[in-house]
């Protein structure tokens, strides 16, 4: 039996032996993957009101965010993203100046829904869909 500090605390609350080799990190990163597929139905079924939004000059960065951002277009060429999502947050920081954006994440369903997104609104835009943990 493990004592706690080889164990990990899972997202309900539970303790799970940590990985002890790279084929079952593997199969971890591969069950999020999955399960962040899943989740990402959710905003699959908003793409075009999030092409809305965006085409329209709307922005979710947080407040605090555009003010410790300030003036993107001044000094940002280029902005990369990771854990992006469907891309909402990193088409942001094209409406709010950022010349180029770049956004990463482990969902293919997240990159596919910005690549839709980011085609629509001709934005100047690249999508990775990978591990960030690989990178």
């Amino acid at each position: 039996m493990q004592d706690d500090e080889h164990k990990i605390d899972d997202h309900l609350g539970r303790m799970e032996p940590l990985a002890i080799d790279k084929a079952e990190v593997r199969r971890r990163h591969e069950s999020n993957r999955a399960g962040w597929n899943e989740g990402a139905a959710h905003y699959t079924e908003k793409v075009a009101q999030t092409i809305a939004f965006l085409r329209g000059g709307g922005s979710s960065l947080h407040p605090l965010e555009k003010a410790n951002l300030s003036n993107l277009g001044a000094w940002c060429e280029t902005a990369v993203h990771l854990q992006c999502a469907s891309g909402e947050d990193t088409l942001s920081l094209w409406n709010e100046g950022v010349k180029q954006v770049i956004g990463v994440d482990i969902s293919d369903v997240h990159i596919a829904n910005a690549r839709q997104t980011s085609t629509a609104l001709n934005a100047p835009a690249r999508w990775f869909r990978c591990d960030i943990l690989d990178t």
